[in-house]
This record gives structure tokens, C-alpha cells and sequence, in this order.
């Protein structure tokens, strides 16, 4: 909120200064976003023959089709990069930021070995790929 208002008030009267805020704003919104989403791009390629394995699973009758895990799994990691920004601009003491991070990257890195875990069981009883 503080930086929202900041920012207000510096676009009032100094256009350059803000110019160089946005850019430095902007900046850490496409880090965050590198990260996270290389870190998708990174899992999809090392596990592009999964949606195979999975087309040829048993499934209930209202599993989702296989064409839907890309798309979603694109949004959850570019939400991911977001929320990494929001962390990152966000006015919370340091601790604070240090232990969403945490979590943040926790959680990447959960996302990340999911497919390679779930295309490795699936070899292992039986699916091979």
C-alpha cells in the first residue's frame, strides 16, 4: 500500500523518477516471472512424454483430458511468478519476505519434481514411457 502511494505521489511530481521506480518495478516482475515460469518450461521439457504415459492410464469418468494439464499448470506457474513479485515490492519486514520466500520456493520446487515423480511411478508399476 505504502509503495502504491509512493509511487502516486513521485508520478505527481517527478516523471523521471517514476519512470525509473516503474522500471525497476517492472524489472523485478520479470525476474520473478523467469524463475518461476523457467522453472515450469524446465519440468515440461524433462517430462514431454508424460502425457502419454497418462492418455494411456485408467481414469475415473471425470478426469480432466490431458490437454488441460499444460494450460493449467502455465497459469499456475506465471501465478507463481507473481506472487514471488508481490513478496519481493511488498512493504513486510525482512523476516517476513524470508520466510514467504521460503515457502515460495518450496513450493517451486514441489511443482517442479511432480511430473517427474508421477512419470517415475508410473514406470515402475508398469507404464513404461
Amino acid at each position: 500500500m505504502v509503495n502504491a502511494i509512493l509511487i502516486m505521489y513521485v508520478h505527481m511530481f517527478d516523471e523521471k523518477l517514476f519512470e525509473v521506480i516503474l522500471l525497476k518495478s517492472l524489472k523485478k516482475l520479470i525476474i520473478s516471472l523467469v524463475i518461476s515460469v523457467g522453472v515450469g518450461l524446465l519440468s515440461g521439457f524433462l517430462t514431454k512424454d508424460s502425457m502419454e504415459i497418462f492418455e494411456r492410464l485408467t481414469k475415473p469418468p471425470l478426469s480432466p483430458p490431458g490437454s488441460v494439464f499444460p494450460i493449467v499448470w502455465s497459469i499456475l506457474f506465471v501465478l507463481m511468478g507473481i506472487s514471488a513479485y508481490l513478496i519481493w515490492i511488498s512493504d513486510a519486514p525482512k523476516q517476513k519476505k524470508q520466510t514467504a520466500f521460503a515457502f515460495y520456493g518450496a513450493q517451486l520446487a514441489l511443482n517442479f519434481f511432480w511430473s517427474i515423480i508421477f512419470r517415475k511411478l508410473q514406470v515402475q508399476v508398469g507404464h513404461p514411457g
